[in-house]
């Protein structure tokens, strides 16, 4: 019912596999950088790694920064090697 009253919303499939309700034609302009192949880039200051790292070992924690911005807020979140790489071996890393 919430979709129905507000067109410029919609429900979208996250990385995660749950549905989040996204701004229509935010996603659409995603979307297109996407297909186009134009890089997205997240600089994370030494300060911000440090803190993801200690979130990491910190029990209770969502393990998140969250940065506020103008198409909504971005959320850099960490995981373990166990968690990242359950599936799948690591990637190389460039020198």
């Amino acid at each position: 019912m919430f979709l129905h009253d507000h067109p410029d919303l919609e429900a979208v499939k996250g990385l995660d596999g749950s549905h989040v309700i996204v701004d229509r034609v935010e996603w659409q302009q995603a979307r297109l950088q996407l297909d186009a192949g134009t890089p997205n880039y997240l600089a994370l200051s030494k300060r911000n790694l440090l803190t993801l790292l200690h979130k990491l070992v910190m029990g209770d924690s969502e393990r998140a920064l969250i940065k506020p911005g103008l198409g909504g807020p971005t959320y850099v979140t960490v995981v373990t090697d166990e968690e990242a790489y359950r599936n799948r071996a690591p990637g190389p890393m460039h020198p």
